[in-house]
């Protein structure tokens, strides 16, 4: 018989934006359409290398700057369509996808442009799986997808190093210390920097640099919650799961306390303390 040990990695994914492709991705009430229209428990159910937790916060959730229930509220389809709607963006040609149609001017006809994304993300299976969902997910609110999968390498040195996207669906891996900084300073905007999202905010970079200055753990905590909250409001990226890791062991082997890791690597950290027999040891 066996023992399955679920331990939880700092790896987040979630779909991040690029305005500078997509303007419409700079516009809040599609950005926030977007964040309602997902069903995270969906998309992580169908995540099957190791497992996955719902998620939807852009630093890991060990360091507990939230309550356990932030995900209460998040998917409502029909709030995304008010929202959509209130926007200006309408279906009038019934063809499931929404679209607006600019005002005529003297130098300019009128444009009809159709809530329409491309997402790019690895062909790695959990992410073509994830990628479907949100899909047909972003559908029922009126937002048309197409998907574009590559293979891990095309996808580095075509994707995201040039910024070539306008929504990757894609992750981030943090270790014990999570520093955001490379992920969201703005002097991280371009290759080799991992800021894809092209993230700026003089705020969030006051905090993220401050961070690195503070000592004192809870202090430093502090300033993450303060940085979360300005992503939260400002929407570069919608995240969707924090990424577990599945590992049995034989069940009377004893000694096995691990909650969470870095790396796969990382389960055997307190190996020495595996045991499946004790004795009493008198003096």
């Amino acid at each position: 018989t066996i023992t399955a040990h679920t331990l939880e990695m700092p790896r987040l994914f979630g779909i991040f934006f690029n305005e500078q492709k997509s303007p419409l991705l700079s516009e809040k009430p599609i950005k926030e359409a977007i964040r309602y229209a997902i069903d995270r428990n969906e998309i992580a159910q169908n995540v099957r290398s190791g497992g996955a937790v719902p998620f939807a916060y852009p630093l890991p959730s060990f360091l507990k700057l939230h309550e356990q229930n932030v995900l209460e509220g998040a998917h409502d389809i029909e709030k995304a369509k008010r929202l959509l709607l209130e926007a200006g963006w309408h279906d009038s040609n019934d063809d499931g996808i929404l679209d607006k149609t600019s005002q005529r001017t003297k130098t300019k006809p009128r444009e009809r442009t159709d809530l329409i994304f491309t997402i790019t993300t690895s062909d790695w299976p959990d992410l073509v799986r994830s990628a479907q969902t949100l899909k047909e997910e972003l559908q029922k609110a009126g937002i048309g997808i197409t998907i574009e999968t590559l293979p891990f390498t095309e996808l580095e040195t075509k994707v995201i190093r040039p910024r070539n996207f306008q929504i990757l669906l894609f992750g981030q891996v943090y270790g014990y210390e999570p520093d955001p900084f490379p992920f969201w300073h703005s002097s991280q905007i371009k290759d080799p920097g991992l800021n894809i999202a092209l993230y700026i905010n003089k705020k969030t970079d006051r905090i993220l640099e401050s961070a690195r200055q503070i000592n004192d753990a809870l202090v430093r905590q502090n300033k993450y919650k303060e940085f979360e909250d300005e992503i939260l409001d400002d929407i570069p990226a919608n995240f969707l799961y924090s990424q577990t890791f599945l590992y049995l062991q034989p069940r009377d082997l004893k000694g096995a306390h691990l909650k969470k890791i870095s790396l796969p690597a990382d389960r055997f950290n307190e190996i020495n303390l595996w045991h499946r027999e004790t004795k009493r040891v008198f003096r």
